[in-house]
């Protein structure tokens, strides 16, 4: 199991979410919450091709190079490419 604490950005907050990675899973942790837990595999596809995730109460969009995390379907923030382009590499690698 491997976590990594990830920030997120709006214009007025950042939050600290925690990736949780298993083998077959990422689960994504706020505080004591849980955000959503979603297959390595889809995480890692939409990593490289971009477009809409929709995990439970996430969602991850990307167009080019600007991604960005909606929580509730409400807060929109930015995932820094750097943060993305880690959190990509974790799930291929499993490092």
């Amino acid at each position: 199991m491997k976590r990594i604490d990830v920030l997120v950005c709006d214009e007025e907050t950042v939050l600290a979410l925690e990736f949780v990675y298993r083998s077959e899973d990422i689960t994504v942790w706020f505080g004591n919450r849980t955000l959503a837990v979603m297959a390595r595999e889809a995480f890692a596809r939409w990593s490289l091709r971009g477009g809409d995730l929709i995990i439970d109460d996430l969602v991850f969009s990307s167009r080019g190079r600007a991604a960005h995390l909606t929580i509730d379907g409400r807060h929109t923030y930015v995932l820094a490419e750097a943060t993305l382009a880690d959190l990509a590499h974790h799930t291929r690698t499993g490092r």
